[in-house]
């Protein structure tokens, strides 16, 4: 039992189980008890063996967190009943319990991660995962057991891998997954009902499937967007209403339900969109290969080589860049939007009079839309001129 101070591991530590009497808890049983553990950079942190509990971070009432920054973290806990790591587990209102993921690798040797068993009470759990990799994960639970646990993933950097026991919670509790970068793939098929928010923090998502399925029927909602990778198949069933671009750069994205999307869609040679349902789907633009399609409508037997399936994929056509409210930073002109095409060329114009003929506006800049169709601009403001008109135009 680690019950204060901030404990710090850099070399190799083993923990050896020895039977029912056995425990490892971070912070036990009292308000007044709050720890923390580091695993740093070099560090080789192994848990192993029988025990009577689980390994708990934050229990009854404790604090407890753990940061890895680094180093190599592996559970293995063997002995049928105990082989979970939970991130809070408690009746005790006062308990709190956050893993933070800064880097390293955190091995779960087909285990079980758990975030916020709540007895009788309300507890929180949270899996901050910044970097690095948690793998080999046998099934993410959200707040297990109890419906009053309230856990929360959050991922904006890294991986994290998992295997069939998919990603469930409690029914009654809550939870929150927050994805905003990173990858989430498969070491073997999994499915989950719980819902997404795809945040963008820092940028799409990935999810890489590595060969096997992966199966979403909750609701992936948000401003980011998702890229899918590796072969296998990414199952879409849910009421999806996240506004991201959705890219499919391996593998298959299976869509089984007909509607309208606020997600810009994008193929890659060698990937292939299942549109598994009768219908369309309304989309705002449609690339393969980073080219945007002319509007219409797309379904396996005018696009063979990127759809299959029963469905159809209306394309209202690319309507030009968006351009965003500029701002003024810096004493920098701040332009910046969306909606161009990958890799084609834009000109900013500019005058002082929006009356000028189109001929005689000078070019200010210029510069290329990226991969997701984005541009960016910081023009010097020049303050001898106090009105100033600019012009986007692409070819």
């Amino acid at each position: 039992m680690i019950n204060g101070g901030t404990n710090r591991i850099t070399g190799t530590t083993t923990v050896i189980g020895a039977g029912g009497g056995s425990s490892i808890y971070l912070a036990n049983a009292n308000p007044a008890f709050k720890s923390t553990l580091i695993i740093e950079n070099g560090a080789n942190l192994s848990v192993s063996g029988s025990f009577g509990d689980a390994f708990v971070i934050g229990r009854d009432g404790g604090v407890g967190t753990v940061i890895q920054n680094g180093g190599t973290f592996s559970f293995n806990i063997n002995d049928g009943s105990h082989e979970f790591i939970f991130v809070g587990a408690s009746g005790n209102s006062n308990t709190r319990a956050e893993y933070d993921m800064n880097g390293g690798l955190l091995d779960m040797n087909g285990k079980t991660l758990g975030i916020a068993l709540g007895a009788n009470t309300a507890i929180t759990g949270l899996v901050n995962q910044a970097s690095g990799v948690i793998t080999n994960v046998g099934q993410l639970y959200m707040s297990p057991f109890f419906t009053q646990g309230h856990g929360i993933y959050n991922l904006t950097g890294g991986s994290i891998y998992i295997g069939t026991g998919g990603i469930i919670s409690f029914a009654g509790s809550t939870n929150e997954m927050f994805l905003g970068g990173g990858t989430v793939g498969a070491t073997a098929s999994w499915s989950s009902a719980l819902n997404f928010m795809l945040t963008g923090t820092n940028g799409p998502v990935t999810f890489d499937t590595a060969g096997n399925n992966i199966a979403l029927s909750g609701a992936l909602s948000g401003n980011g967007g998702l890229t899918k990778v590796g072969s296998g198949t990414l199952d879409l069933s849910g009421a999806d209403t996240y506004t991201g671009d959705t890219t499919v750069n391996g593998g298959t994205l299976k869509l089984d339900a007909a509607g309208a999307g606020a997600s810009k869609v994008r193929i890659a040679t060698g990937a292939t969109l299942n549109l598994n349902y009768n219908g369309t789907i309304s989309v705002p633009a449609f690339y393969t290969n980073g080219v945007a399609l002319p509007g219409g409508v797309y379904t396996s037997a005018n696009l063979p080589g990127f759809i299959t399936g029963t469905g159809s994929l209306t394309d209202s056509g690319p309507s030009g860049p968006t351009i965003n409210h500029p701002i003024v930073s810096g004493g920098n002109f701040i332009l910046t939007g969306s909606g161009g095409t990958a890799g084609n060329g834009y000109v900013v114009l500019t005058a002082t009079n929006l009356a000028t003929p189109a001929a005689l506006w000078t070019t200010n800049t210029f510069g290329n839309f990226d991969n997701s169709g984005n541009f960016s601009n910081a023009i010097p403001v020049n303050s001898s001129a106090p009105t100033r008109f600019f012009w986007l135009r692409t070819p």
